[in-house]
């Protein structure tokens, strides 16, 4: 992502997992684990938003698997590129061109509710800017308050940029020493912050660099050992697969402080969760399956949160508008998935929830 990522330098990270193993093999277990994330991500603001007990709580943390993704998928992409050939202007149009339409049909859809429901002022202006994926830093709340989520794919976009003109050219020494950096700063932010909750609104919107720098460059040094060691499965495919969710939905119940248990996730396990499954291999009747579960998941992703502020403001009883807004989210993921065919599958959802107002979290 010769392997698919390798002739495929425009693909975008985390939903482009066309990466591929070293017998050319698309990794469909990593669709399969943005799939599962962004229905994390859509249940824990239904959790948010409706008031309901789910279990899914801690699923904020998704963002900083999904950020981990885009550094692996990308550093298998872009890494099978020389410096003479690689066209960095080229490689960042085609990811425009593979994440914008989404992510402007996302942002038409929220400017059209929250107009409708009239509880965000100057919904133009914000239209504009989320168009032109512009965080309203300035803001009394989420940065990008049509449709939280978008918050992510800014600084995913920021990430890939650095990517390209910098951090490709590293030594691995080089890359590992950025990366303790940026390891660093996350534990200290989630310390002054109390979990690792920030991002979305301009409080503290700033301290996501350090998110988005630890993950990213952890995940392009997984892909450069990819890439370099003679690996073999560890887990079966379904057990890689099932892991990740696994531990997010057990981290309440480990007697740990928020920020310690986020800390340890980010900074450990999803590392180490990331490679067993990067390492798995799934059989031909599931990659079938995997693909499309990664298909949908960007687009899922970009709209449910104003479908969810939707149903929400109906006034009907919440179980049944949280059933309708899950519904109504999954018929426009797939709609977007199948009009945008492949440029869907390359899509990111990067994830990113916070213990946030509704229309504030990701």
């Amino acid at each position: 992502m010769v392997n698919e990522a390798a002739t495929r330098p425009g693909d975008h990270g985390l939903a482009t997992t066309h990466a591929g193993d070293p017998s050319g093999q698309r990794l469909v277990q990593l669709d399969g684990l943005r799939g599962i994330a962004a229905i994390a991500v859509m249940v824990y603001h239904i959790h948010n938003i409706f008031g309901l007990t789910l279990g899914f709580e801690r699923a904020y943390l998704f963002v900083d698997v999904f950020f981990m993704l885009s550094g692996f998928v990308l550093q298998l992409a872009w890494s099978s590129t020389s410096t003479h050939a690689f066209d960095a202007a080229a490689v960042l149009k085609a990811r425009v061109r593979r994440l914008w339409p989404t992510i402007a049909a996302a942002a038409i859809l929220g400017a059209i509710i929250h107009a409708f429901l009239g509880d965000v002022a100057h919904p133009t202006t914000f239209l504009l800017l989320a168009l032109l994926i512009v965080p309203a830093i300035w803001n009394d709340g989420a940065i990008f308050p049509l449709n939280g989520p978008q918050w992510s794919l800014f600084w995913e976009g920021v990430a890939n940029l650095v990517h390209v003109l910098w951090l490709r050219r590293l030594t691995e020494r080089e890359l590992v020493l950025v990366s303790l950096v940026m390891g660093l700063s996350v534990i200290t932010a989630i310390e002054l912050w109390g979990a690792a909750m920030f991002g979305p609104t301009s409080n503290g919107w700033w301290l996501a660099l350090a998110r988005v720098g630890w993950s990213y460059t952890a995940g392009m040094l997984i892909g450069r050992r990819y890439q370099a060691t003679h690996w073999r499965p560890v887990l079966s495919w379904w057990q890689a697969l099932a892991l990740p969710m696994l531990v997010v939905l057990a981290l309440p119940f480990v007697p740990l402080p928020t920020k310690t248990g986020d800390e340890l996730l980010i900074i450990v396990v999803f590392p180490l969760l990331f490679w067993l499954l990067a390492t798995a291999r799934p059989p031909r009747r599931a990659r079938e399956a995997l693909a499309r579960l990664g298909a949908l998941s960007f687009p899922l992703y970009a709209v449910h949160l104003p479908l969810l502020d939707l149903f929400a403001g109906f006034g009907v009883p919440r179980i049944a508008a949280a059933a309708l807004a899950t519904t109504a989210s999954l018929l426009f993921a797939m709609g977007l998935s199948g009009a945008g065919g492949r440029r869907g599958e390359m899509a990111s959802p990067t994830a990113a929830a916070g213990n946030l107002p509704r229309r504030q979290a990701v």
